[in-house]
Parts: C-alpha cells; structure tokens; sequence
C-alpha cells in the first residue's frame, strides 16, 4: 500500500499549484466548500438528535447509546506513546481547530472593504464556530458512550443521518478547503515581510519592478559592455553615448506580483509539506499550538504598544478597541502557552528573540552600508 505521507505530499503539491495558478480560484471554490461542511455539520447534528431519541442507531448499537457518561474525566494511557494526556495536552491538541480568525486579514487585499469586512468577518466566525463546536461537543458527550468516543475517531460519521458519506465527504472538504485558505493566504503575509526586506534571507521570494530609466549593464553595437540606461528607445551608454543593444519596456506590476506571489506559495509549500512527513497530525499539533499562540500574543503586545505610545501611523477604526484588551490578549496568550509546556513555550520565545536579533543586526548593517532599514 501507499504510504500516507506519499498522499498527503501529492495533496498538497496539487493545492499549491492551484493557488499558485491564481487565488482567484480559490475564492470561486469556497462557496462549495462551505456548503458541503454546512451540509455535512447538519448531517451530524440531526444523527446525533435522532440518536439520542432512539430513532437512529446510524452505524452504532443500541449499547453505545449512553446518557451522561462523560460527565467526568476519564484519561487513559495512549497505546502509541504510552502517555497519559492531561486536559491542558488536549487544549494543545484542538486548538488549532480555532485558528483561521486570520483568513481575512492574511487576505486583506483582495477585499474590497477590509475595515468592515474583516471585524464583522472575525467576529462572525468565531462566534458560529463556538457555537458550533461547543453544542456538538456537548450533544455527543451526553448521548454516545465513553467507549466509543475514545476508540471511534470518526464517531461522527457513523452517527451521521442520512448516510456517514454525508460526514465524510464534509471532513474532506473542510481539510481541503482550510488548506486552499492558509496556502493562498499565509504566502501573501510572507510576501509582504519580504518585500519590505524586513528579513534578509526572504529576499529571494521577491524582486521590485523593473521601471523606464533604470540603470543597467548591457552590450552596444559594438559588443562593448557599458552602462546604460533602460526602456527609452535604442538608450545611449553613459560613458560612450552609443546606443546599445537593448529595448527594454518598464514591466507590469501585474505580472511581478504574479511572480513573487508564485515563489512565496512553493516556499510554503516546501514548508508545510514537511509536517506531512509525520504522518500523524497528532505529532505536529502541540508544536503548532505554542507558535499561533507567540502570534497571538505578539500581535496584541503590538497593539498595545502602539496604542500606548499613541503612534501616529496606528488608528484603529474598530470603536470596540481597547488597549488593555490588548495587553490582556498578550498576558493570556502567554500564559496558556506556559501552562500546556512551559519547554515548548520557553524554546518558541527563544527563537522568537533571535529572529528579532537576526532582524536588529540586519538592519544595523544596512545603516551602516548607508541603506535604510525597514522602519526607516
């Protein structure tokens, strides 16, 4: 048999190449992807309903309908690792599940009013999601068995009505469909880092525009290297006044764009697809929970400082910001992030402080070759 990893690869190899193709494509797609999650997430809930009436088995028994038999804790040792999960190791383990909150941001360009779109969008989401998550959790924890819940990982297909196809299909799109998201959106944030030359070893992901009148090294009639300048005509060399051998148009924005948002998909790409060699998503999660979590947190910290230092380039439209909701968000971040692995938390913070070194030095030593530093 195929190894699953060789499938995931060849997944995400197909994804990126329709964001790279163009993210318009994506935008079309999520419409269907919405409408079959939304289809299969009333599936599970009128199984779970109809099961807990007695009017429904779906592809359980009747001995797996048992009310109130998770109204306490019941960790057991993991059969894998032979560990036994505490409350704070599933918190790590389902918090990624409530992190597209950032999907408009991430994607703010392609919006045609983001100061609007994106608080409502935010804000939407995540109060539907809790909902969602917390009536779904609820219902299946007080109707179907400790047993099943915990030797059954896709209990909620086999209570799914009409058909667990219905449940299914609903899982595989919401993978895909997040996937299609993060790799159209998260490409375009590492884009943008780049293009501002905020970290140096990006500097590959992008190139600027080449313009009318730009100075470039060129042969003349004569096969003569000279410096000329570029886009005007049959252009005349600097130091000879020949004309050289070149005709060159200032290039589209357009297409540079295009370009570089090409480069940061596959960079992503490459990234992401080493996580699939794991093979169990279960192994990645924690380690991707502490860095939402250093994002978060430093995305409020921002906030705060800006608003306290009353930065003039810093005015949030949104009447509802407050900056000790900020520093709130920062203090819980961090602090759950200590509280499911103080290692995890410890080792993320230190590689969030040399990248912040890394980024200082680079920026001291472009002022120093006379260049200007990102924030300049």
């Amino acid at each position: 048999t195929v190894p699953s990893q060789v499938w995931s690869l060849l997944l995400m190899f197909t994804i990126a190449t329709i964001v790279s193709v163009g993210s318009k494509y994506v935008t079309r797609a999520a419409n269907f992807f919405l409408g079959a999650v939304g289809l299969s997430i009333l599936s599970i809930l009128v199984g779970a309903t109809l099961f807990a009436a007695g009017w429904y088995d779906g592809s359980l028994s009747e001995e797996d309908r048992v009310f109130h038999d998770n109204l306490h804790p019941n960790y057991r040792r993991d059969s894998n690792t032979g560990d036994t999960p505490t409350f704070w190791d599933l918190v790590a383990l389902f918090y990624p599940a409530t992190t597209g909150i950032l999907a408009g941001t991430n994607r703010s360009s392609k919006l045609a009013t983001p100061n609007k779109s994106i608080p409502t969008g935010t804000i939407g989401a995540i109060g539907v999601t809790t909902l969602l998550y917390v009536f779904q959790t609820w219902l299946l924890g007080s109707v179907v068995s400790n047993e099943i819940l915990i030797h059954n990982k896709l209990v909620v297909a086999a209570i799914a009505f009409p058909s667990p196809v219905v449940a299914k299909v609903g899982v595989v799109t919401a993978c895909v469909g997040a996937a299609l998201q993060c790799m159209a959106g998260g490409p375009q944030l590492l884009g943008a880092i780049a293009a501002d030359d905020a970290i140096p070893f990006l500097k590959f992901l992008t190139r600027k525009k080449r313009r009318r009148n730009d100075l470039i090294k060129a042969t003349n009639t004569k096969g003569v290297e000279v410096l000329g300048l570029e886009g005007i005509g049959m252009s005349r060399s600097l130091d000879k006044c020949e004309p050289l051998n070149v005709d060159f148009e200032s290039e589209a924005s357009e297409k540079v764009e295009a370009e570089n948002s090409k480069r940061a998909v596959w960079f992503s790409w490459g990234i992401a697809s080493l996580g699939t060699l794991l093979g169990n998503i279960d192994h990645i999660t924690p380690i991707l929970t502490m860095f939402y979590l250093i994002m978060y947190g430093g995305i409020n910290f921002c906030c705060f400082l800006l608003a306290w230092v009353d930065s003039p380039g810093f005015r949030p439209q949104f009447k509802y910001f407050s900056k000790g909701i900020a520093l709130l968000g920062f203090l819980l971040c961090i602090g759950l992030a200590f509280v499911i692995s103080w290692e995890m938390a410890s080792l993320a913070l230190v590689l969030v402080y040399v990248i912040f070194k890394y980024i200082r030095l680079s920026a001291n030593n472009r002022l120093e070759g006379g260049g200007t530093s990102p924030g300049a």
